[in-house]
């Protein structure tokens, strides 16, 4: 992968991620900070509705969703690239075949990720159900699980990577 592409897609990321924060600042003033999260993880019908009402109605949650999208293209292309990088100058064996499955990880963390988007789009367009919004809150749950594995995984292994570097250059 292109170093540079990689780079480019973690700051854009960065950016889409503060434009989605700023776009939702007034829901968060009413929902929380984790506004578009606790509207994921509603486990009910009449907790939705009641956050929609509480918000004034769906349509800043749609184009969230829409955004959604590309912010999950590019994140996704940055996280692999890292994880990919790690992998490609990791001495550790363990660190390196462990890269392998969290390569995977970070894919089915993207799959669902756009199905929990896209369950939150039926549900904002008043086409779902509970049992929408029941595989909505799965979904998401275990989305922000593995995002959170593969970030943990991709942190230890860039600290791994720069303090051997920097061990192997002092000596």
């Amino acid at each position: 992968m292109n170093k540079n592409l990689i780079k480019l897609s973690g700051v854009l990321s960065l950016l889409v991620f503060i434009y989605l924060r700023w776009h939702l600042s007034s829901l968060n003033k009413i929902l929380g900070p984790l506004s578009i999260v606790n509207i994921q993880l509603a486990r009910t019908q009449i907790k939705v509705n009641e956050m929609l009402r509480l918000v004034g109605g769906t349509v800043p949650l749609k184009v969230h969703c829409y955004v959604s999208f590309l912010f999950i293209i590019l994140y996704t292309y940055f996280l692999i690239g890292c994880c990919s990088f790690v992998m490609k100058f990791q001495q550790n064996k363990f660190v390196k075949k462990t890269g392998y499955i969290f390569l995977e990880l970070i894919t089915l963390t993207a799959v669902l990720d756009m199905c929990s988007t896209i369950l939150l789009l039926v549900t904002l367009s008043k086409y779902g159900s509970q049992l929408t919004i029941t595989m909505t809150y799965w979904v998401a749950l275990f989305k922000y699980l593995f995002f959170s594995i593969d970030s943990v995984y991709i942190c230890i292994a860039l600290v791994i990577y720069y303090i051997r570097k920097h061990t192997y250059v002092s000596q």
